[in-house]
């Protein structure tokens, strides 16, 4: 690792956890101990304020068109609604919709709905607890999307802009509600999983993003954003990984059975015949 990523993966911790107050939500986790997590802060659809609900409202007539096209049908079943604040797309409301199945699997998508002109967006995550043919997070069509919606005064361009926001919030738009790993715990379950980190070049830009995401109680989504020379984002990789070392096998000792002596054989002289031993 060059001098330049080493201090930026140093310095990360130091500057998420300081600013992030500003951006979003802060708590620990329940079974990580020590460990703290990051959110967008967000709200279910009957806590939004009359401003979003009176915009949201306004496009339902699209937003249900454009739902439909990526086979997710609002008008059927119990779908719940969800706002995030995303602080890098000023212009657009993230919403999460989400429908459990009968099956105990669910269908959830993100729509990103323009406060002034513009198309409403679908980004497809799951279909039935299944992700699209090809993943969200990998999408070149949604990385077109995120380029677009996020404007050029909040792209991650150096350390001093909000580059974990950045993160957080494509992580969110193509995954759905998720918690960050900011701050983890030193012990061995916690050992495999990593804090945010940036990577910068000689000349002070921002190159790469990486964090981890919590997904289950024993799982991570680990997170890596590449960044092009504009601080856009140019290509988006998820892992999942496990949050506790290797589990290895250890097989007991074999049981050792002591078997009985065969019996010693009884020993016959033969002579040959016509000696006067065999007459």
């Amino acid at each position: 690792m060059g001098r330049s990523k080493y201090l930026a993966s140093v310095l990360a911790g130091v500057v998420c956890l300081a600013g992030v107050v500003a951006w979003g939500q802060i708590a620990a986790g329940p079974e990580d101990g020590a460990a703290q997590y990051y959110s967008l802060p967000a709200v279910q659809e009957s806590g939004m304020s009359a401003a979003d609900a009176a915009l949201l409202e306004s496009r339902k007539a699209e937003l249900l068109e454009r739902a439909r096209f990526f086979s997710y049908d609002l008008s059927s079943g119990s779908w719940t609604a969800s706002e995030a604040f995303c602080p890098v797309m000023p212009d657009y409301m993230m919403m999460h919709f989400v429908r459990p199945e009968p099956n105990g699997a669910e269908s959830l998508f993100t729509a990103l709905v323009p406060r002034q002109q513009g198309r409403v967006e679908i980004i497809p995550v799951y279909y039935r607890s299944a992700t699209p043919f090809h993943s969200a997070a990998r999408s070149r069509h949604n990385y077109a999307i995120y380029n677009r919606v996020v404007p050029a005064a909040e792209l991650p361009t150096n350390m001093k802009r909000n580059w974990l926001a950045y993160g957080a919030c494509y992580a969110e738009m193509v995954g759905g509600p998720m918690s960050l790993l900011l701050k983890g715990k030193s012990s061995p379950r916690m050992m495999t999983v990593a804090g945010p980190a940036a990577d910068v070049s000689e000349t002070g830009r921002l190159t790469q993003i990486r964090f981890a995401a919590r997904t289950a109680r024993q799982h991570y989504d680990s997170w890596t954003l590449d960044l092009d020379k504009e601080g856009r984002l140019r290509k988006a990789r998820c892992d999942r990984q496990a949050a506790s070392p290797p589990y290895v096998n250890s097989p007991p000792a074999p049981t050792v059975v002591q078997m009985p002596e065969p019996p010693e054989p009884k020993a016959e002289v033969m002579h040959p015949k016509g000696s006067p031993a065999a007459q």
